[in-house]
């Protein structure tokens, strides 16, 4: 082979060992954005189950005060009844004089 045809394959040889770092480089790099991509995720999921927990919680405190409010009502309702009750009694038997 004469000099310039071996000049000619040692500069295709360069072209593609800096073809083959080329690609090497965008391997790393998507291999870094998978990896980070990956880390975002779990990260968002580990959030996202933080918050359902507690939102679970929250629902379960705001059912158990609703229930303990529905309870006072019902106390207050009946507590109520019984004073109307007393009060209907006594004007009658004021009423009946005495």
């Amino acid at each position: 082979m004469a000099a310039p045809e071996y000049a000619e394959l040692y500069e295709r040889l360069l072209d593609a060992e800096r073809k083959a770092a080329r690609l090497e480089e965008r391997a790393q790099i998507s291999e870094r954005t998978e990896s980070t991509l990956r880390e975002d995720l779990e990260r968002e999921r580990a959030r996202a189950d933080a918050e359902r927990e507690r939102s679970e919680k929250l629902r379960r405190e705001l059912e158990a005060t609703i229930e303990a409010a529905q309870e006072r009502i019902e106390e207050l309702q009946r507590a109520l009844e019984e004073a109307s009750r007393q009060t209907c009694w006594k004007s009658f038997r004021r009423w009946l004089g005495g």
